[in-house]
């Protein structure tokens, strides 16, 4: 079957997650990944772990389809190499702080003049312009300065949300980015620079609560430094996360769902009945007693009760309850990996369904340098004796020797 980004070749200078994350869900599509690495490699090869034969969690959660190739770009010939690179790809994708790219002479300007149709895409923590455009960034700053960590701070301090989401969220805007800049290029044979700030980015993906406080300046879904004064009442939804007898649920009552939910409760709960009839909201003590109900109930007897109404709801999954759950299982959601050191492993999978073109897992995370060989003498031509000499000048490491 036929990949929908087959052809698309694109050059990825980045490292940690954002950037990788962005370029594995091309990668998943088609697209050829080329990871350009320093002679040290991408920083996150580094967090390696006994179970996986010294390999990396982090490298492997975000590298497979991937191809590497360790290149000096602080070298002459290194440059030289990549520009020829950049002459016979689509995309150059990096994740620097701004101004290192300046440094190393492979900013936007400067592969524009050797590809005019170069899509090159920048992931930061602030963006290339503005006041704090230099500033280090990681997950956890663009969470706070991006609004999401005093909205997560429901009920007490501000609190971070798990799994970098502040990575993978600019990641994904940056995907999206790319794909409409090569259609461009494709119709006009012009490419373009694409500037994807990692707090801008999380703020975006937080609509609701952003746009509410820009019409009524009032913080709807404020954090509240007293504890256990975390919800304000009169409620007129419940959408919260409770104890049950064995676990947690997450209900959710929008719109119409809560006049189902009294109905079905109201049953056990009269007051709740009562007071919602009258009032079209539940009060503080009402509230208590629903707590109660749940707490008296094992996860399954409530969820039962919620699928009654079609009330949307959530179990609150361990990891261990995540990757056993039968939709995840249907889905195809993770699968099992042959790596080249001898030992296989279950990974994510690309959560993509689509009908005339699939998402597959061709390269497992490749070892650091494993396709310089193949891309310098495949795509560049380079001969067997030149790139014997390459590696000699250190100027690339490959598969069968050391920098």
């Amino acid at each position: 079957m036929k990949k929908a980004l087959e052809g698309i070749r694109i050059l990825d200078l980045t490292a940690h997650l954002s950037g990788p994350f962005c370029t594995m869900q091309l990668a998943d599509l088609g697209a050829e990944v080329i990871k350009i690495e320093p002679p040290r490699g991408d920083q996150s090869r580094m967090r390696v772990v006994a179970e996986a034969k010294a390999e990396s969690p982090y490298f492997l959660s975000v590298n497979r389809n991937k191809k590497s190739m360790v290149l000096n770009l602080k070298m002459k010939k290194g440059l030289e190499i990549f520009k020829e690179l950049v002459k016979i790809s689509d995309v150059v994708i990096e994740n620097f702080r701004p101004g290192v790219t300046n440094r190393l002479g492979i900013y936007y300007e400067e592969m524009k003049a050797v590809n005019p149709k170069i899509v090159y895409a920048s992931i930061s923590g602030f963006g290339q312009t503005g006041p704090y455009r230099r500033r280090t960034s990681f997950d956890q700053v663009a969470q706070a300065m991006s609004g999401m960590m005093h909205l997560s701070g429901y009920g007490g301090p501000p609190s971070s949300t798990a799994g970098s989401i502040s990575d993978t969220i600019p990641a994904l805007f940056t995907a999206v980015a790319i794909l409409a800049a090569l259609r461009y290029a494709r119709i006009t044979g012009i490419g373009q620079s694409i500037d994807v700030a990692q707090v801008h980015s999380t703020t975006s993906a937080m609509p609701i609560p952003v746009q509410r406080y820009l019409i009524t300046k009032e913080e709807f879904f404020r954090s509240n430094p007293n504890p256990g004064t975390e919800k304000r009442f009169p409620l007129m939804e419940l959408r919260a996360t409770y104890q049950t007898k064995d676990g947690y649920i997450s209900i959710n009552t929008l719109f119409h769902f809560m006049d189902i939910f009294v109905k079905l409760l109201g049953k056990d709960i009269p007051e709740l009945l009562d007071e919602w009839n009258r009032n079209k909201y539940i009060s503080k003590e009402v509230h208590g007693l629903i707590v109660e109900w749940i707490e008296k109930r094992t996860t399954d007897e409530v969820a039962a009760i919620l699928e009654e109404g079609s009330i949307p709801y959530g179990r609150v999954f361990t990891l261990p309850e995540l990757v056993n759950d039968p939709q995840a299982i249907v889905r195809g959601m993770f699968v099992e990996v042959e790596h080249p050191k001898g030992f296989s492993y279950t990974t994510v999978s690309s959560p993509i369904k689509m009908s005339e073109t699939t998402t597959v897992l061709e390269i497992p995370p490749p070892a650091l340098g494993q396709h310089t060989e193949e891309i310098l003498s495949d795509l560049l031509g380079y001969s067997e004796e030149e790139i014997v000499r390459l590696r000699e000048e250190k100027v690339v490491k490959t598969s069968m020797g050391e920098m």
